[in-house]
């Protein structure tokens, strides 16, 4: 099969399609909290510092994060 420009769009287009109606059929959104000095809506991102602060147990080791 030869893929052209045109089939390339035609099948970008579908899949977004079907994203967007998936979507929409769930009815899932992201989770958000809101600012509590200007009430805007910000959607909830985890950082992932799981790691940088798994130090250890030993009160020497952990002194160093507070």
């Amino acid at each position: 099969m030869t893929l052209t420009r045109s089939t390339l769009l035609g099948f970008a287009g579908a899949t977004l399609a079907a994203s967007r109606t998936a979507g929409a059929q769930t009815g899932s959104r992201m989770h958000q909290r809101k600012i509590p000095a200007s009430g805007e809506m910000l959607p909830v991102v985890g950082c992932g510092t799981w790691r940088t602060f798994d130090v250890g147990n030993h009160p020497a080791e952990v002194g160093i994060l507070r």
